[in-house]
């Protein structure tokens, strides 16, 4: 603690979380900078209605329903798992109104397949491996984290800047990425209940997703960009050289 205390000018952090750790160790709030991680916002863009339905077309997606996007590698920390069991605890009407897309690989993949026939999810879940997902977050609605651990998760920046509503675990940058019921919901970990019960709200509510969708693309465009993390990191480093 005495080491965080004295030794630096300024501490640059990338989350809420992060920045009150350091406050209870009893680091000087005015030394401590929140910078976010930016994204490439020219790479993951708002797509328009017609841009959207396009790439549904061209993937297979259908143009009527509500789209549900995981990005992840297939990992335990990830929980996917949780994800499937929230699916399976809708109803039969509301898995009828959604399809929900994987996006990623890694050892548990056979297993969340697996689990996924358990359910009998197989024409809700469709898992498309590894690939890049920039197509897949631009023809979807809603991006669902449902990992028990994060730094700072990237994928929900893409996400946002695709102009998703997100849900999501309370992992580190969770309320710097969203505001409750504005641009999305957060939910305890592995509580798979509690997510069905935010994703039923969301198929109920399609005026609200699209509220949503708008609130996360202008939060990240305001705070997640590589251009927005450049310019406040030249600016702290302009304040420190006028110091000295």
């Amino acid at each position: 603690t005495r080491f965080f205390q004295s030794q630096f000018d300024q501490y640059i952090v990338i989350s809420t979380e992060i920045e009150q750790e350091l406050i209870n160790m009893k680091v000087n709030p005015e030394k401590i900078t929140k910078i976010y991680n930016g994204v490439d916002d020219s790479r993951y863009t708002l797509p328009d209605p017609d841009k959207k339905l396009e790439l549904r077309l061209k993937y297979g997606v259908p143009a009527d329903k509500l789209i549900l996007i995981v990005v992840a590698r297939l990992v335990k920390i990830k929980s996917i798992d949780t994800f499937i069991k929230a699916i399976a605890e809708l109803s039969q009407e509301s898995k009828d109104r959604i399809e929900c897309i994987i996006v990623g690989d890694g050892s548990r993949k056979q297993r969340l397949i697996d689990l996924t026939g358990e359910y009998g999810l197989e024409k809700v879940i469709k898992f498309t491996g590894y690939c890049d997902p920039v197509d897949y977050y631009a023809l979807s609605d809603v991006f669902v984290l449902p990992s028990t651990k994060e730094g700072f998760s990237i994928a929900v920046v893409e996400a946002m800047l695709s102009g998703l509503a997100i849900v999501r675990t309370p992992t580190s940058g969770c309320h710097d990425q969203v505001v409750e019921n504005i641009n999305g919901f957060i939910f305890p970990f592995y509580d798979y209940k509690s997510l069905a019960e935010k994703l039923q709200f969301l198929i109920d509510h399609p005026e609200k997703v699209k509220s949503m969708q708008k609130a996360s693309y202008k939060l990240a465009a305001s705070r997640f960009t590589l251009k927005v993390m450049t310019e406040d990191t030249i600016a702290v480093y302009k304040r420190l050289m006028k110091r000295k």
